[in-house]
């Protein structure tokens, strides 16, 4: 188990943060779960670790954060029982889920500058000619993007400065 501590360098740079954070916790620790204990923070005390600002008593308001989408793009792409694949970069998670086969991509840029990248999906028999593509940014939310196309047994990106990326490749082959 890992504990997370957040509030750094502005709203975004904690989003940042907590996806480094599970990045680091998913490769490292190899963990079967990973939970994000204080999701929900009163408006009245903040931390800056709530995911959603909320008020406990009252009408009830909330203000959705952006470590919100930063978590989204794991608890969306990455589901129970996934395997977590090794690859050697400090700034992805590679999930095989089980079932469908589908293989989330999670990473992140924190760098100031766009980064290209090409991951290799030679290992997969069975390849689409597409992949859906999300991103969060200081300006979008889990965004979704234009269809990537697979091309030469690889997807080929270029991640926008300080961002957060997932592609979800079908490869249809058993996690």
């Amino acid at each position: 188990m890992s504990e997370y501590g957040n509030g750094i360098d502005g709203e975004f740079g904690s989003a940042l943060e907590l996806a480094r954070v599970i990045t680091l916790d998913l490769n490292e620790l190899q963990p079967l779960g990973w939970v994000y204990w204080q999701i929900v923070e009163n408006v009245d005390t903040p931390t800056d670790w709530g995911a959603i600002h909320a008020t406990y008593s009252g009408p009830g308001e909330y203000a959705v954060r952006k470590q919100y989408w930063a978590y989204l793009h794991f608890t969306r792409h990455i589901r129970p029982g996934a395997v977590i694949l090794e690859v050697g970069a400090p700034d992805l998670v590679a999930a095989l889920n089980r079932g469908s086969g589908d293989l989330a991509l999670v990473v992140t840029n924190r760098e100031a500058t766009e980064r290209p990248l090409s991951f290799d999906l030679s290992a997969f028999p069975r390849l689409p000619q597409k992949a859906q593509g999300f991103r969060t940014t200081e300006t979008e939310n889990h965004a979704p993007m234009a269809d990537i196309r697979v091309s030469g047994r690889a997807l080929e990106v270029c991640l926008p400065p300080r961002s957060i990326s997932t592609f979800v490749v079908r490869t249809g082959a058993p996690g």
